[in-house]
């Protein structure tokens, strides 16, 4: 429920953030939430760098729009920090996602191939929200740094809440009905 919900923001920065989030969280395990909140915020000001205007960049898939907020962060961070790595790593990712059952160079010919790696990386963004999610569960530092920050802000709920708490203040209609009967 917390990917679709945070999907459903059609946000390509907190998208980004997010799997910069997961990625820093898996690779650093040790880092404290303080630490994870400083490189979150690090992460955040890069990705500032490319100001997403939703009546130029509003139309076309949103990756493309992630995609060109990758180019602009990128080279704002050191390659060997860890926010810098973080970010590599998940755009190295989100790429390959997009890679993902494509046979021969050709295969970018047609429109069809092109939505449809557009597609895969949303699919991937989603399952990242969903490893973002689950990882929190397990670590008390990613989940304070990610539910009091932007990202905690941005997705409008935490990832200690409950399903119902969710979907209260994000109803996603028929979900809705089918996830909290009798609400």
């Amino acid at each position: 429920m917390y990917a679709a919900i945070a999907m459903s923001k059609q946000a390509p920065k907190l998208n980004l953030l997010a799997g910069a989030a997961y990625t820093l969280a898996r690779d650093n395990p040790s880092l404290t939430q303080v630490e994870l909140t400083a490189h979150l915020n690090t992460l955040s000001t890069a990705l500032d760098t490319y100001a997403f205007d939703p009546a130029k960049d509003g139309a076309g898939p949103l990756v493309r729009v992630m995609l060109r907020m990758l180019v602009k962060a990128e080279p704002t961070l050191p390659a060997t920090s860890i926010p810098g790595r973080a970010l590599r790593a998940h755009a190295r990712a989100l790429l390959a996602s997009m890679q993902h059952g494509l046979d021969t160079p050709q295969g970018l010919d047609s429109p069809y191939s092109q939505v449809e790696r557009y597609a895969e990386a949303t699919a991937f963004t989603e399952a990242t929200w969903s490893n973002l999610y689950d990882l929190a569960q397990g670590n008390v530092a990613l989940a304070g740094a990610v539910n009091s920050g932007g990202i905690g802000a941005g997705v409008g709920v935490h990832t200690v809440h409950t399903t119902a708490q969710m979907l209260t203040s994000n109803p996603l209609g028929p979900w809705r009905a089918s996830s909290c009967p009798g609400s």
